[in-house]
């Protein structure tokens, strides 16, 4: 062991070697950089070539590494127990003192965080990361891929496919990324446009052509980008390149207009369609098409059954609608009929799911359903946006259908009266009980009584989505009791089975019905999959609604002044956060100023904020309830969950500790004032209801009360139908 001895000197001051961080690979690994600190900096490493890498060690590389641990540890552990010592005679915690001052523990520190970097860097080499065998390298990397088939093929940059990032880490992980035809199967951007057609420039087309070698025979997803441009086959090289991969496509987008679309099924200029045997999802976004041109080359493909047309387009799209089972479609409105939806209706008899937005013309039903009735017998999910002008244009649609089997339903944006038109969808089937399990309406004319009569008809209704304004009448039945399906016993809940009710609106809307809803229906129930949430445009608005649900505002009464600014507690906690997020911008989501690399005060200056608050000590459940309504606790944990980013001071100050040693002094306080908290954060800008008796209350979890939790409600749904 004794010839790592000199990676510690101990003795005088000399010129050393430190490592600072530096970006490679798409990673952020150590290289050397000279300083003359004192004694306990880092000299060198036993094995400088491992930390630019990720190989792993040989036996005897490991085991200099080991010793050299060994040697670090043992210093790190006295240097810490000196400073331990200075401060428990001074009285202090230097730990986060400022680095320009004259006190003799600035060095401890110092030395301190070069061997705690020195640790983490020679720790890593050790990992078990670096001699996992290739086979679960390749299984952890296929584990990595997004899980794209339940949603909307949409248009991915490059950038952020999985296969990129990984292959960027080191050479051994791109080798291994190269041999997994999985990861190389998404071409998420494949743009064709002038500056990509050039006939000069091969380097877009060797770009596609290795992608297509790489993902060897797997299905492929594409996405072709090309929106007002119009090409012939011969005058983009990438479509004949797509083109002789056209038996893996398995689910396309293409973006453009007809002409371009049409370039893509035809093998030649004889016009003999093309072959596709693996799509089972189509996608067409049209910009635009030459009078005259219709879209034909898609019939053969046996395995399709999904179709999606957005965008301002002709009626004559042909592909084989009596497979289908799965129909968008999303009219600009342009022409005077709806796109396909007549086609689906009249041959698409296993279709399941149907989405329309734009229904700005009647619909040419089938004639033999004019009179009874279209049954669309295996039809579970119904989903329609509408506009201002289509209130009897779709009375009439949705008056036609018979959907035995529908299980979700979704209206968004009816300017008319909707309920009464659900209600014959829902009667017209002589169901006992209608299968609806989830039901959203985004509509904003609901009259007294309307919302009752539909839910009532609906006895296995699971999740129920609403927006304000609601008649709370109806809303107090729906949760609290009253008219019920039940003539024996009135009080009971109209929906017995509701598992999730999520309601928008704005702060405004909220009242003491909310309370009494959650209170009422959520607050007793020992069961995690039931939730009752509240969704608003912003995070501010959700949190500032949260202050008021929970009653923090109402609580401030403390007359104590802050000891370093004398403002009154609530003010000072929101000036410490407004100084936080001045600083630190990203905290609320913005980007990094990028003024702050020449800002020299920064770093002090950002240290000294952190400081004061750290003086305060809580000593109330008033000053609790003022702390989160000021919501300065979300900010430090912003703030402490930053550590992947780069904020110049940190390695002297650790601002992340810092941040993160605040909320610890504060989590005594916390504790006991928890159980007051019934609703918590959730994502970005939802609260959901949390009862007396939630299992969360005892899990290792509880602090996300405090700081908000991971949504598990898919954004689409927040966001429907704006989104859709």
């Amino acid at each position: 062991m004794g010839e790592f001895t000199g990676f510690f000197s101990s003795k005088g001051t000399k010129k050393t070697t430190s490592f600072r961080p530096v970006r490679s690979g798409g990673v952020f690994l150590e290289r050397p950089s000279h300083n003359t600190d004192d004694e306990d900096q880092t000299q060198s490493s036993p094995v400088p070539h491992l930390l630019k890498s990720n190989y792993p060690p040989s036996e005897t590389e490991r085991k200099k590494v080991e010793e050299v641990l060994l040697i670090a540890r043992c210093r790190f552990l006295a240097l810490q127990e000196r400073l331990d010592h200075a401060n428990a005679i001074t009285g202090t915690d230097t730990t986060f003192i400022n680095p320009n001052g004259k006190d003799a523990n600035i060095q401890l520190n110092k030395s301190i965080s070069v061997i705690r970097s020195f640790l983490r860097m020679h720790e890593s080499i050790l990992s078990v990361v670096r001699i996992l065998p290739t086979e679960i390298l390749s299984l952890i990397f296929i584990f990595c891929l997004p899980h794209l088939e339940p949603h909307s093929w949409h248009r991915r940059p490059w950038k952020d496919g999985p296969s990129f990032r990984i292959s960027q880490v080191s050479r051994r992980w791109r080798q291994v990324a190269h041999n997994i035809p999985q990861l190389w199967a998404i071409l998420g951007d494949v743009s064709l446009n002038p500056k990509t057609a050039k006939a000069g420039s091969n380097l877009y087309h060797t770009f596609i052509q290795q992608i297509l070698h790489r993902s060897g025979s797997q299905d492929l997803w594409i996405y072709i980008h090309a929106p007002f441009q119009q090409y012939g086959r011969s005058e983009h090289p990438v479509i004949d390149l797509l083109l002789q991969h056209v038996r893996r496509w398995a689910v396309v987008t293409i973006e453009s207009n007809c002409m371009t679309v049409n370039s893509f099924s035809y093998l030649d200029q004889s016009q003999r369609p093309i072959e596709f045997p693996r799509l089972r999802k189509l996608a067409f976004e049209l910009w635009g098409y030459p009078e005259g041109f219709s879209i034909t080359g898609f019939q053969s493909a046996p395995a399709l059954t999904e179709v999606s047309i957005r965008g301002v387009f002709p009626n004559l799209v042909q592909v084989p609608w009596n497979q289908l089972k799965a129909y968008r479609e999303y009219s600009f409105g342009v022409e005077t009929t709806n796109g396909s939806l007549d086609k689906v209706l009249k041959h698409s008899t296993n279709l399941e799911r149907l989405a329309v937005v734009g229904l700005r013309f009647p619909v040419a039903f089938p004639p033999e359903a004019r009179n009874k009735g279209l049954v669309l017998k295996h039809l579970k999910t119904l989903h329609l946006k509408l506009e201002h002008r289509q209130v009897n244009v779709v009375k009439d649609f949705v008056d036609r259908l018979i959907l035995p089997s529908l299980e979700e339903l979704r209206i968004g944006g009816y300017p008319g009266e909707v309920v009464p038109v659900l209600l014959s969808l829902v009667l017209r089937p002589k169901l006992r009980d209608f299968p609806l399990r989830r039901l959203f309406l985004r509509t904003h004319t609901i009259r007294t009584g309307d919302l009752s009569n539909l839910l009532m008809h609906t006895p296995r209704l699971e999740e129920l989505d609403l927006h304000f304004p609601l008649p709370l009448q109806d809303l107090r039945r729906l949760i609290i009791g009253g008219k019920s399906q039940d003539p024996t016993n009135p009080s009971l809940p109209l929906v017995p089975l509701l598992q999730r009710l999520t309601i928008h609106g704005k702060p405004q809307d909220v009242d003491e019905t909310i309370q009494a809803i959650g209170r009422s229906r959520f607050g007793n129930e020992n069961n995690e999959s039931s939730s009752f949430r509240l969704v608003f445009p912003d995070r501010g608005a959700a949190l500032a609604t949260q202050s008021s649900l929970n009653s923090w505002e109402k609580m401030d009464n403390s007359h104590r002044s802050s000891p370093s600014s004398g403002d009154d507690i609530p003010t000072a906690f929101v000036s410490w956060r407004l100084k936080l997020h001045r600083e630190l911008p990203e905290l609320q989501g913005g980007p990094p100023s990028k003024k702050r690399a020449f800002d020299m005060g920064f770093p002090s200056r950002l240290h000294r904020l952190l400081t004061e608050i750290e003086e305060f000590t809580l000593s109330s459940k008033p000053e609790v309830a003022a702390l989160w309504a000021s919501q300065l606790q979300h900010s430090l944990h912003s703030l402490s969950n930053l550590r992947g980013n780069h904020i110049p001071g940190e390695k002297v100050y650790r601002f992340f500790d810092h941040a993160e040693k605040i909320l610890k002094k504060w989590e005594a306080p916390f504790w006991a004032e928890i159980p007051s908290i019934s609703w918590a954060l959730k994502g970005e800008r939802s609260l959901t209801f949390i009862g007396e008796n939630d299992p969360l209350r005892t899990s290792a979890k509880v602090l996300d009360l405090v700081y908000g939790f991971q949504d598990d409600l898919q954004l689409v749904d927040i966001q429907w139908p704006d989104h859709m």
